[in-house]
């Protein structure tokens, strides 16, 4: 009999970066082996895109308080077709959607699943206000009853068990499909679109424009390194709760504005063609679940430039890049070391971190692993 899986999340849209990639990454690794419904919320404007990116997906309008990414109907809906499900899995943590899931989940007495997405990883995501009231109030029974945390790397799990938590962890990476592996570079939408890059050596930076991605130091980063004009940083992603315009205040002010191009979010087959178009990816942030830009840049055979706190160590022992502490004078240095080298020495780091990619962080690899957990969880329940 096949298994039917209800996966949730609050965050949904592409808009929102990492999260909804990952939950995409799901869909497409057990769409073929399981029968899955997906719930989730949708900003205004959003509803056609979010269905035709999850077929027959129940979406809802984003709704009060839409920091906590609720959607209107979303418990009802869960709770009028709880039965149909073998399996609920939820993405986030502090969202309403996981407390929907969790009420739902346990009153029908079905495994439930939560993938926190780096909810838990650094003590200082615990420390707000509000989420303090919510681990007093919600967080800690909800953390009681979930069956299984899917961690997506050792770093997450560990965090995990130094906040306290005993149960069953389920460590199981991000990845992309097998053909993103095997895509053809084409550099030729990105030129049309962005023709200051073609003839250049392009670092890029991909994921939200946001301060805790490192975005805070990397333009001064990027000016002290004092680069020939050979090369030239893009900054590619969706704006963040409002700090394009200060990012894009402080590049202005730095006298950066012909060196850092910022390009907003951009769509599938602009970002594959951003992808060829680099020489390689940066990611100084402060904080990581496992990010997807990493996975993405090393399907691309993108070297990567990347902080300790992505948690990905394996990357730079495998010559894919270069993990470095978050420090702007490394970066700085970093920065000049790369850019140094010539093309074909950062292809052949790139090469390195593609063969990684391919043995080990694909969606065929995941499938089978979230499979395997499901099951297992089925058969203790």
């Amino acid at each position: 009999m096949t298994l039917r899986l209800a996966i949730i999340s609050g965050l949904l849209h592409p808009s929102y970066g990492g999260p909804p990639s990952v939950v995409r990454t799901h869909f497409e690794a057990l769409k073929a082996h399981v029968d899955i419904t997906v719930f989730g919320c949708a900003p205004k404007g959003g509803e056609a895109e979010l269905t035709a990116l999850f077929p027959n997906a129940n979406i809802f309008p984003e709704t009060w308080p839409r920091r906590w990414f609720r959607g209107a109907g979303l418990r009802h809906a869960l709770n009028e077709f709880s039965d149909q499900y073998d399996v609920f899995h939820a993405h986030m943590l502090w969202d309403h959607s996981t407390w929907a899931t969790w009420r739902v989940a346990k009153k029908v007495g079905k495994p439930f699943v939560v993938t926190p997405h780096g909810s838990l990883s650094a003590i200082w995501r615990t420390r707000a206000p509000h989420k303090r009231l919510y681990s007093w109030l919600v967080l800690g029974g909800l953390l009681r009853d979930v069956s299984a945390l899917h961690a997506v790397n050792k770093a997450e799990a560990d965090a995990f068990r130094a906040q306290g938590f005993e149960g069953r962890i389920a460590v199981i990476p991000n990845g992309l499909p097998m053909a993103e592996f095997e895509r053809p570079n084409n550099p030729e939408v990105a030129w049309q679109q962005w023709p200051v890059i073609k003839g250049r050596r392009v670092m890029l930076y991909l994921g939200r424009l946001w301060w805790q991605k490192g975005l805070n130091i990397l333009p001064k980063a990027w000016k002290e390194a004092k680069l020939d004009d050979s090369w030239i940083l893009l900054l590619t992603g969706p704006d963040y709760r409002g700090y394009q315009k200060k990012l894009e205040a402080n590049i202005n002010a730095l006298g950066l504005e012909s060196r850092i191009i910022i390009t907003g979010s951009v769509g599938e087959e602009i970002k594959a063609s951003l992808l060829a178009a680099s020489e390689c990816l940066i990611l100084p942030s402060y904080s990581e679940g496992f990010s997807m830009a990493l996975i993405e840049a090393m399907a691309a055979g993108l070297p990567c430039i990347f902080t300790k706190e992505c948690h990905f160590t394996e990357l730079s022992m495998h010559g894919g890049g270069w993990e470095i502490p978050l420090e702007k004078g490394v970066l700085v240095e970093t920065l000049r070391m790369v850019c140094r080298r010539s093309p074909a020495e950062n292809k052949i780091s790139g090469e390195r971190g593609r063969e990684l990619g391919y043995s080990k962080y694909t969606t065929e690899y995941i499938g089978k692993e979230l499979l395997g957990l499901y099951q297992s969880l089925l058969k203790n329940s």
